[in-house]
């Protein structure tokens, strides 16, 4: 049994090695020979950690340094990041709802404004990616920082992996897979990044100790420089120490020094250092603060600075977006785009809003310039990025897009996905049409004898005449008189002023009259009968006003 259990398990340790065989081959297999060379001969070539918890050092003792990397930090953690399939913006995908809660102890602005930072003072950032295999999507994303970590180049992997110390010394071993790295570029190290403090370290440090340097003079000194009491004659012991201890507590009281029994020269002040005013003192620590800000943050100091004017002000803002949040987007979602957005599919990248200013005068001249020798389509898909219009109206028909801009005008016709409605034929000059055909058209009635093609009247116009029928008539009816008055139009058919005029002859009240002029408008042309009956109920109607 012993034995069978031995063969199991050896052939268990077999099977796994072949795998972590083919593994290593096919890693291998990804870099140049000369890659691997370089990566075997620099082995332990790589920065020492140390120096990053220096430059934090930094970041902690000097403002300037401080509020470079926080305001920057901070924007660009507010910015958003979207994920596009095919270029196209997903809604709440999977590494979006990640981001928001990437471990149980950090949010999402934290989380990226923490990487921003380490990124943007070390030069590197590294995320932990809590996942099973390199195939797989994260569970969750954890920040090391720069200082804890140590990467291993390997002359047959090129990267072995990462070695992560968590204080105490014993380094823990890290899959290359489950960590990925932000780095910028290093003049001698293909592996880590250089921090933005590296070229201002000099800059810095003195601006850090013109910092301390006026903190003592005036915590210690009372903001008096220092100089030398000079005495011409020797003084005696205890005197002598009575008289420091004077000095120094006047001095701490900013009092004046009197001194008794001085002779001619017997007491001289020699000073051993300059003014503040002769140092140029304010004057270096702001051209330190200018030389850190363009350093990590181009743009803040021209943004920020007590002097700017408004145009200066949104220069600097406009230099600030594009010289310093923008790489740092771009280098963050890139690296996202390369190494995670494979594991949710081949078809998703990892982008954000551009924020960078734009002048629309000149893109819109541009776009009109291009439009003279391009059509619709070739200009959505230029400069808006924009699918063509045929696929937007979901019309088989719409040949707008393959148009110019110049040959669209208003009176270009809508195309539509409704089949075209029958051709109407044309009516014959002097016939009258069957009042049984629809028609689109209401069309004026003619005057006996008359044979000339009707015209087309808009419905609304007949729609203003009735309601002037309608006043008029009710206005008669309020005033004693009969509803049934004479109205002139050209526009109300004969078959409708038939109706009407019968009906009003009748009507008692205001509610009749309404009720007689509720009538649908026939589409119609009148007969010469009808024009008869029309004129007949008229005169009918002026008789009786008449004996009225």
């Amino acid at each position: 049994m012993a034995n069978i259990l031995d063969r199991i398990t050896g052939r268990d340790r077999i099977q796994a090695l072949e795998r972590q065989l083919a593994t290593l081959k096919a890693q291998a297999e990804q870099y140049p020979a000369w890659a691997l060379a370089t990566a075997e001969a620099r082995t332990w070539d790589v920065p020492d950690p140390g120096i990053y918890q220096n430059q934090a050092n930094l970041y902690q003792k000097l403002s300037w340094v401080f509020q470079a990397v926080d305001i920057s930090s901070n924007v660009a953690a507010a910015t958003e990041i979207e994920v596009l399939e095919n270029g196209e913006e997903v809604e709440d995908h999977d590494f979006e709802k990640l981001l928001l809660r990437p471990n149980p102890l950090q949010t999402r602005f934290e989380f990226l404004y923490n990487t921003y930072a380490f990124r943007k003072l070390n030069g590197n950032a590294f995320w932990w990616l809590n996942r099973p295999n390199e195939k797989a999507p994260p569970a969750e994303l954890w920040l090391l920082p720069p200082s804890s970590i140590r990467i291993v180049p390997d002359g047959n992997l090129y990267i072995r992996g990462y070695l992560y110390d968590p204080g105490n010394g014993a380094e823990i071993p890290l899959e290359p897979w489950e960590i990925l790295h932000f780095h910028g570029f290093h003049p001698s190290n293909w592996w880590m990044g250089m921090g933005g403090i590296e070229p201002i370290a000099t800059t810095a440090t003195g601006d850090l100790a013109m910092s301390d340097f006026n903190a003592r003079l005036f915590k210690e000194s009372n903001g008096k420089l220092a100089g030398l009491l000079a005495f011409a004659d020797n003084i005696e012991e205890g005197e002598w120490k009575q008289m420091l201890a004077d000095i120094r507590e006047n001095a701490r009281k900013r009092d004046m020094m009197v001194l008794r029994n001085v002779k001619q020269g017997g007491v001289q002040w020699l000073k051993i250092a300059d003014s503040m005013k002769e140092m140029e003192f304010l004057a270096s620590r702001k051209n330190n603060r200018e030389e850190i800000y363009n350093t990590l943050a181009p743009g803040l100091f021209s943004w920020l600075s007590e002097s700017a004017n408004l145009s200066n002000s949104r220069s600097g803002a406009t230099a600030f977006g594009e010289l310093t949040i923008y790489p740092m987007l771009e280098a963050l979602t890139q690296a996202i785009t390369k190494h995670l957005m494979p594991t949710y599919g081949d078809s998703f990248t990892c982008s954000f809003p551009d924020m960078r200013s734009k002048d629309r005068a000149l893109e819109l001249q541009e776009e009109e310039a291009y439009g003279r020798s391009h059509t619709i389509d070739e200009i959505r898909e230029k400069f808006h990025k924009d699918k063509p219009l045929a696929e937007i109206t979901k019309i088989e028909t719409d040949e707008r897009g393959k148009a110019l801009p110049a040959q669209i005008s208003p009176t270009v016709p809508i195309p539509t996905d409704k089949p075209p409605e029958p051709e109407t034929p044309a009516p014959v000059p002097g016939a009258i049409p069957n009042p049984a055909d629809e028609t689109t058209t209401v069309t004026q009635p003619l005057e006996i004898g008359e044979t000339t093609t009707a015209q087309a009247v808009p419905q609304d116009a007949m729609a203003e005449d009735l309601g002037r029928w309608k006043r008029k008539s009710l206005n008669a009816l309020k005033a004693g008189k009969a509803p049934a008055v004479d109205f002139e139009s050209d526009l109300i058919t004969a078959k409708m002023r038939v109706d009407i005029s019968s009906a009003l002859l009748v009507c008692k009240t205001a509610a009749d009259v309404r009720a007689a002029f509720d009538v649908t408008p026939v589409k119609s042309t009148p007969t010469a009968a009808d024009i008869i009956q029309v004129l007949s109920l008229a005169i009918e109607g002026m008789k009786r006003e008449n004996l009225a």
